[in-house]
């Protein structure tokens, strides 16, 4: 038997369909029916039967232990009666996941303190994104940084300072980004009375 294991791409996050093609050497006929284990950077993620083409898909959703870059993919067959083991391997290129920052408006009167927030998620599917840094400023002035929690949101405590003039002020949030995800930042309105 042959197996031939398609390149692909795809995002920390993402799910992507995997797949590998059994075939006899003697007629390039796929082998349908079989049993076809896949692996990724040496960690088995699971398995799949192939088709009446030879092709195995596995659905499996890029784990941020995967890392980025160029990983092995690798599908093994494991034989039987019928059919000798063989083994496939080519690349599936990792890359960062877009995100997504959504900021808070907030209100408050001058010389009181005001909670600013903003939540971090991934793109691909929404999920938080927790131990990240999110930097907040007034106005283009920073004012400092807060981390995300297990919900993706990070809170900072802000006293709004005596000086500061009535009406609306821009609240600008930014996650700078890290080896795993892209950086992102958003706008909100802080209204002082």
């Amino acid at each position: 038997t042959g197996l031939s294991v398609k390149r692909d791409k795809a995002r920390i996050g993402e799910t992507k369909n995997l797949s590998a093609t059994l075939t006899r050497k003697t007629d390039k006929a796929g082998v349908q029916g079989r049993t076809v284990t896949f692996s990724l950077a040496g960690t088995q993620i699971g398995s799949a039967n192939t088709d009446a083409s030879g092709v195995a898909t596995l659905s499996y959703k890029i784990d941020e232990s995967v890392g980025v870059g160029k990983i092995t993919l690798k599908a093994d067959f494991a034989g039987d009666t019928q059919y000798i083991v063989s083994t496939g391997n080519n690349t599936l290129t990792v890359s960062q996941s877009l995100t997504k920052l959504v900021a808070a408006n907030a209100n408050g009167k001058v010389g009181t303190k005001v909670t600013l927030s903003g939540t971090l998620t991934r793109n691909s599917d929404n999920a938080p994104l927790k131990g990240k840094t999110v930097h907040f400023q007034i106005d283009g002035a920073d004012i400092g940084s807060a981390t995300t929690d297990d919900k993706g949101v990070a809170t900072l405590s802000y006293t709004i300072p005596s000086t500061a003039t009535t009406g609306k002020h821009t609240i600008k949030e930014v996650f700078d980004g890290d080896t795993l995800y892209t950086s992102t930042n958003n706008t909100a309105t802080l209204t002082v009375k």
